[in-house]
């Protein structure tokens, strides 16, 4: 599933671990410093091909805005350039950011909180 194995490669790439500050599908109230990955539909799967390009979204929290920004530039760093690569056993063409890292405001904790949107080219998972 797309948003395991880019937790697992956002993992292996150092920019945290999974289940303590990397979560799939859903943002915890805890711990304040987090990264929460979320797949959405994106285009069709190609007729021919055996492809798909699902989206992608990046949400991070942080308790200063300077160290959230960093740690969603490292994301998008990490990802933007990622492409032709296995990962957990499909083949991933090219992951692209749709823009620049968004500033969302602050959370009622007064947490900086940033999102970065990607579409993905993936093979079709059997």
């Amino acid at each position: 599933m797309l948003i395991d194995d880019i937790g697992s490669y956002l993992a292996t790439a150092g920019i945290g671990t999974l289940g303590s500050s990397i979560f799939l599908g859903n943002m915890p109230d805890a711990p304040d410093n987090a990264i929460a990955l979320y797949q959405y539909s994106g285009n069709a799967p190609e007729l021919v091909g055996n492809l798909e390009s699902p989206r992608l979204t990046v949400r991070v929290r942080n308790t200063g805005y300077s160290a959230g920004m960093e740690k969603a530039q490292d994301i998008l760093d990490a990802l933007h350039t990622l492409a032709d690569q296995t990962i957990g056993g499909t083949r991933y063409l090219y992951v692209r950011a749709t823009g620049s890292v968004n500033h969302l405001g602050r959370d009622n904790d007064n947490s900086a909180l940033f999102t970065i949107d990607f579409i993905v080219a993936k093979e079709l998972e059997s």
